[in-house]
């Protein structure tokens, strides 16, 4: 029978028409109609998106007229193109590379980077054309990458426990959404962020006190085996630790999970079998908030040690 020709969508017009069958004198107008329509909706688009991106983030300009942006003159009668320049223009502006910078450097270094740091990121970046691994290789050769500042300076987001968590026990990526559970239970659900600037990137927004217990009873979760895929004694060596002297467990997995390097504070924590900030029995506070079963010897102090301050920054 003959097709129907009643459908706008510009998509399915064009899906239609390429199924073999000779088009008729209706269809091959509706066609150029919306071929026609599209084009000035990219050109509206377009208009759209510059005058936008003048209100954006950056505040470096804004648009006077469709021909002008940060003072560069746009051909006229073009489409898209005016976005694509648009996009050039405001990408090889100094705001540009120098917010790129900071924000690379925050995430690398510190909540507060350095301003000369930020400033040979940015001109590295200006230099070459937005080069970001040019870029990130000044900020990780700095002098204030391996200073003693940066070491352990920033605080680790609930992703990044979870994930280190799992590498530090030398365990398997988990297929299952449960460890984006686990990711959730702790305060960040992937890609559930409300507004579009993402996941905050300093420790001041992620560090509370309901926090830090979340993260000192997930040091247990992740201790009694319920972190899939991750074994609490499956790192290198924990099987000839089940027996060992308490110190000896100590050493050995401050070492292994801590880098060796623990305060006063934790390494007491450690020897004494309890944390002084859990009140009550660690709860299973990323799953439902079942209570754990007791858990003893090397396992528990794998799960202190996860749950210390050492192990939350990075």
């Amino acid at each position: 029978g003959r097709r129907d020709v009643q459908q706008h969508d510009g998509v399915g017009l064009d899906a239609r028409l390429d199924d073999r069958v000779p088009p008729t004198g209706v269809e091959r107008r509706q066609a150029e109609l919306v071929g026609t329509l599209r084009e000035r909706h990219r050109a509206e688009a377009t208009r759209r998106v510059a005058s936008d991106l003048g209100r954006g983030e950056l505040r470096v300009g804004f648009l006077t007229n469709y021909n002008m942006w940060l003072g560069h003159k746009l051909a006229a009668g073009r489409g898209i193109e005016d976005g694509e320049e648009v996009l050039d223009i405001v990408a090889r502006h100094p705001s540009t590379a120098h917010y790129i910078a900071f924000k690379l450097a925050r995430h690398f270094v510190s909540d507060v980077p350095s301003p000369a740091l930020v400033d040979r990121a940015a001109a590295v970046f200006t230099a070459t054309d937005g080069d970001i691994r040019e870029v990130l290789r000044t900020i990780i050769t700095s002098q204030e990458f391996f200073s003693v500042a940066a070491y352990r300076g920033k605080v680790k987001s609930p992703f990044e426990v979870v994930v280190s968590t799992v590498r530090a026990l030398d365990g398997k990526p988990d297929p299952t959404p449960r460890t984006a559970q686990l990711v959730a239970g702790l305060g960040q659900p992937i890609f559930g962020h409300q507004t579009p600037d993402g996941w905050p990137d300093t420790g001041d927004k992620w560090m509370n006190t309901g926090a830090i217990m979340q993260r000192i009873n997930f040091g247990f979760v992740a201790a009694s085996g319920r972190v899939p895929g991750a074994a609490p004694t499956g790192f290198p060596g924990a099987d000839a630790l089940k027996n060992a002297p308490l110190e000896q467990q100590v050493d050995a997995v401050a070492s292994a999970l801590l880098g060796g390097s623990i305060s006063a504070d934790t390494r007491a924590v450690l020897l004494s079998g309890s944390n002084p900030l859990l009140k009550t029995t660690p709860a299973d506070g990323a799953m439902a908030g079942r209570p754990l079963p007791p858990i003893k010897g090397i396992n528990q102090v794998i799960g202190l040690a996860l749950g210390s301050p050492e192990f939350q920054r990075r």
